[in-house]
């Protein structure tokens, strides 16, 4: 099973914008020596793509909570994000 999962098409107007929703859904736990990893890419009509890594860390669940965690990325910024 996979982590990442995500939507199969994203549409996005002429000119416009859009927003594409990744879950990051573990099944097992990981380290920050061996994190969860996938990719997520995007074709663009003029042919070139946009390819994004993600990587995801789960270490002990005691005590975690169900919290949504959202985060609003712009195009070719890389990331860490350490959730609390």
């Amino acid at each position: 099973m996979q982590a990442w999962s995500g939507p199969e098409v994203l549409r996005v107007p002429a000119n416009g914008k859009a927003e594409y929703a990744i879950t990051y859904r573990p099944v097992t736990m990981s380290s920050t020596a061996a994190p969860h990893e996938g990719s997520v890419f995007f074709p663009i009509p003029d042919g070139s793509g946009l390819l994004y890594r993600l990587s995801g860390i789960v270490s002990d669940r005691t005590g975690a909570s169900n919290n949504l965690c959202l985060l609003v990325l712009p195009c070719m910024l890389s990331v860490i994000y350490v959730g609390a």
